[in-house]
C-alpha cells in the first residue's frame, strides 16, 4: 500500500484515506498488515484489533472464515489445539505472540520459547516458554492446558532468517537435525484422548514441509 495512501489520522475512510501509519505496517497490532486488510472482503478497519467487537481478533475470523465486520459470524472457541514455537537468538523478534494466527489448523497463543542460544541450549522444557504464559503450555484459547514437554538437541538450534507474517515466522527458529544425532521432543500429560500431531520442518535451501500423524495420550516422542 501506497504512503500516501496511510493518511495516520487514526480515522478509516477508505481504501486511499486509510488512516494507518505508513511506519508501521500493522498499525492496530492484529497481525494483518494494513495493506492486506484493506483489500479483504469483507473489510475489516486497519485501525482497530476486533472490528466488530465480538471477541474474535480480526486476524483469527479472516484466517478461519468467518466475517470480521459482522458479530454474528464468529468462530467457536477453540481449546482443542496447542503450538509450541521454537524461537532462535538469531531471530528473537520471530517468536509468535498470542495474536498471531498461523497453522494448518489456525490457531492463536502459540507457545514461544525462549530465544535459544545457537550452541548452548542441547536440552530445555516448557520452563523456556516466555508468551503467552511464562512456564506453561497454553491451549488455542490462551489457558494452561497442564502439558508438560521437554526437547534434546545434541545438535544445535538455527533459524532460516524467515519473516514477516505469523507463516513466515513458523517456519524460523528451529532444532537442527543437519548432524546425525537425531532431536526429539516429548509430551506428556495431553488433556485429549485422542489427538494428532503436526510437526513443522524447514531448512535453510529448501521449501516448508509438513509431517502429521494421529495419537493417543501415551508420552509421545
Amino acid at each position: 500500500m501506497k504512503d500516501g495512501y496511510e493518511t495516520h489520522t487514526g480515522t478509516y475512510v477508505d481504501a486511499t484515506h486509510t488512516g494507518t501509519d505508513p511506519n508501521n505496517p500493522d498499525t492496530d497490532g492484529d497481525s494483518l498488515q494494513d495493506g492486506e486488510e484493506v483489500f479483504l472482503n469483507p473489510r475489516p478497519n486497519p485501525l482497530l484489533a476486533d472490528t466488530d467487537n465480538d471477541g474474535a481478533p480480526d486476524a483469527w475470523e479472516v484466517r478461519t472464515g468467518f466475517d470480521p465486520t459482522s458479530s454474528s459470524s464468529k468462530p467457536p472457541a477453540f481449546p482443542g489445539a496447542i503450538g509450541i514455537k521454537f524461537v532462535s537468538d538469531l531471530t528473537p523478534e520471530h517468536g509468535l505472540l498470542p495474536k498471531e494466527v498461523t497453522g494448518i489448523t489456525p490457531q492463536m497463543n502459540w507457545n514461544s520459547a525462549m530465544p535459544l542460544s545457537t550452541w548452548n541450549d542441547p536440552t530445555g522444557s516448557e520452563v523456556d516458554i516466555v508468551t503467552p504464559i511464562a512456564g506453561k503450555v497454553v491451549d488455542a484459547t490462551g489457558v494452561d492446558s497442564g502439558v508438560k514437554f521437554s526437547w534434546t538437541n545434541p545438535g544445535h538450534t538455527w533459524g532460516t532468517g524467515n519473516g514477516g507474517g505469523p507463516t513466515q515466522k513458523l517456519f524460523d527458529g528451529m532444532l537442527s537435525v543437519a548432524s546425525d544425532n537425531a532431536a526429539s521432543v516429548t509430551v506428556t500429560q495431553v488433556p485429549y484422548a485422542t489427538y494428532d500431531v503436526i510437526a513443522y520442518v524447514g531448512s535453510q535451501s529448501e521449501a516448508p514441509w509438513v509431517m502429521y500423524g494421529s495419537t493417543t495420550t501415551a508420552p509421545q516422542t
